[in-house]
């Protein structure tokens, strides 16, 4: 079945390409001159949109105003795990090119109907979650542009931006900030959420991978079996010649088996090395975002629109975390297998050199597979870590808002 894995992120990489920070290198050179030009001024909006954020967080904490500075630091933290994430996508634009090449190879193809049809499924749900948490991102930040507005301010001016600006407060220039913080934020969402969809894309294309491999390995000779089954004149040889031929594919097909397991490894190195830092500082900020949140879920209205904007906030992060942790742990979990599989394929009346060949290979694949972050794997138990971090800190600032209150 023709099948194509990159379709899973297409969507995410055209929004990257048409927001400046995927170049094609397909185009003219006055073109690709221009895309860079673009992609400069698309990274410093970006970074004078943080910067605006950061500055009002100063002055929040400045004035001791812990219900506007963690609405500000709800965004921020947020965003500045995005500016990041991003820094590390543009400089490794040519490495993540080079990694959806190899997505695109059909590495360890399936060999069964059944299989055919688990990748299938497989390519399905993962698409459909992209495309869930993209819808997300998008209703989110379309949510926090207009409860503003639905809030019953006498004057435009008092609307709050959630960012500073040198300007003197006035009507026209509180909506222009306004306009431009919400756009900001739009697309800083589309992009981190892209980004995201990207390497969530890569960790389960491995997982899938990984999983075909160990059927591969546990079914060895009956794949071999069938696959002399199919060329002609094999009911003409004799035993011996039989079990020639059938070793022979068996060798071949280990050979493969170990070639696709250290190429599986390669691609899960390049992930760590191209998004490791990033990933570090998404967690990081994400556990901060997550306290500010549930913080605001303590202050304000439950009936009112911002409510339901930090509720839906709130699930796309921990969707974020969530896929994450899961992909790595699904991986994690997959891989201890894979020596379990080897040792149970039917090698005993296999010659010496095989059976050598085979634990040479099952030695090697006894430590698992672990996406490592900085000083981390991406587990459950590092989602449940984050989270349980994130809850102490809002404990603490919901004893100090007590206090105040």
């Amino acid at each position: 079945m023709d099948y194509n894995y990159k379709n899973i992120f297409n969507l995410n990489l055209t929004i990257l390409r048409v927001l400046g920070y995927f170049p094609s290198n397909t185009g003219s050179k006055p073109f690709n001159a221009m895309y860079k030009s673009c992609t400069c001024i698309a990274y410093f909006l970006a970074l004078l949109f943080i910067a605006s954020q950061a500055v009002e967080m100063v002055l929040m904490a400045k004035a001791q105003n812990l219900e506007k500075l963690s609405t500000t630091c709800l965004k921020l933290f947020l965003n500045v795990s995005y500016f990041v994430k991003l820094t590390f996508f543009i400089n490794n634009n040519n490495r993540v090119k080079l990694l959806i090449r190899k997505i695109e190879h059909k590495l360890v193809s399936p060999s069964s109907p059944q299989q055919d049809e688990s990748m299938t499924k497989h390519i399905k749900c993962m698409t459909t979650f992209s495309r869930t948490f993209l819808y997300m991102s998008v209703i989110t930040c379309v949510l926090f542009a207009i409860f503003p507005l639905i809030d019953k301010n006498e004057e435009l001016e008092e609307i709050n931006t959630d960012g500073w600006y040198p300007f003197k407060s006035s009507n026209t220039v509180t909506l222009v900030a306004y306009v431009y913080l919400s756009l900001e934020e739009l697309l800083a969402g589309l992009c981190n959420v892209s980004m995201d969809c990207i390497v969530i894309g890569c960790l389960s294309y491995i997982c899938m991978q990984v999983r075909f491999l160990k059927h591969n390995l546990k079914h060895m000779k009956d794949i071999c079996t069938n696959t002399l089954a199919k060329i002609p004149d094999q009911s003409l040889l004799n035993k011996n010649d039989y079990r020639r031929q059938l070793q022979e594919h068996m060798d071949d097909t280990l050979i493969n088996c170990i070639l696709q397991y250290q190429t599986i490894v390669r691609i899960k190195r390049d992930i760590e090395e191209i998004f490791g830092m990033g990933i570090f500082i998404m967690f990081m900020f994400d556990c901060l975002a997550l306290c500010m949140t549930m913080f605001q879920l303590l202050i304000i209205s439950f009936k009112s629109i911002q409510f339901f904007c930090v509720i839906i906030y709130m699930m796309c992060i921990t969707m974020e975390l969530m896929a994450y942790c899961w992909f790595g742990n699904e991986l994690l979990v997959i891989s201890s297998q894979v020596p379990v599989a080897a040792y149970e394929s039917d090698w005993i009346d296999t010659p010496v050199y095989f059976q050598k060949n085979l634990l040479m290979f099952i030695t090697i694949a006894m430590k698992p597979m672990k996406v490592t972050v900085i000083h981390f794997s991406l587990s459950v138990e590092t989602f449940t870590v984050i989270m349980r971090t994130a809850w102490s800190y809002f404990a603490v600032l919901r004893q100090k808002y007590n206090e105040e209150h």
